[in-house]
């Protein structure tokens, strides 16, 4: 039976599995660990990872869209924020614009920007299949105005260093 920390070390454990380059550990351990917390997306959402980190982006894939099926873990399990929907969508989205499915990548952007307008994470991956989609760095702007109303600093400086990375330094600097 889980315990009152059990979550919070199972979650810590399968983490650190994945960051000292166990990545098959990780995975192991999370389905054990699913088994008593079913409803522990943080586990799911680390096993998509090491499935990246594996070179399995099928897998990892599946275990992303399950992670936004299911949202964010119960508050009991001391969840990780956006393990259940920001997180995986922006790596959704990228595993997406690797196989050539910029609109699908975007669409699934521009969800997860209008959701959660102060993540700033989403605003690279979102710049970068705009525009190799074919659109404009003006318009990819307007549209990020429209998705983020009132964007902060950090979703600003995001967008500029996205804009200046893919070649575009008159429109970073407006």
């Amino acid at each position: 039976p889980a315990g009152e920390f059990t979550p919070a070390l199972a979650g810590r454990l399968v983490r650190s599995l994945l960051l000292g380059g166990r990545p098959e550990d990780a995975i192991a351990v999370a389905l054990q660990a699913l088994a008593s917390l079913p409803r522990f997306t943080d586990l799911v959402f680390t096993q998509a990872l090491a499935n990246l980190a594996l070179a399995r982006p099928d897998t990892a894939e599946a275990l992303f869209e399950r992670c936004i099926e299911m949202g964010d873990a119960p508050a009991a399990y001391a969840p990780t924020a956006g393990c259940g929907s920001y997180l995986p969508a922006v790596h959704l989205a990228e595993l997406l614009s690797a196989r050539g499915e910029l609109a699908r990548a975007c669409e699934l952007l521009e969800r997860c920007l209008a959701e959660h307008p102060g993540f700033p994470g989403a605003v690279a991956p979102y710049v970068a299949a705009s525009l190799a989609s074919g659109a404009e760095p003006g318009a990819v702007v307007a549209s990020l105005e429209r998705l983020v109303p009132a964007p902060g600093g950090s979703v600003r400086l995001a967008l500029a260093a996205a804009l200046a990375r893919a070649g575009h330094a008159q429109a970073a600097e407006q």
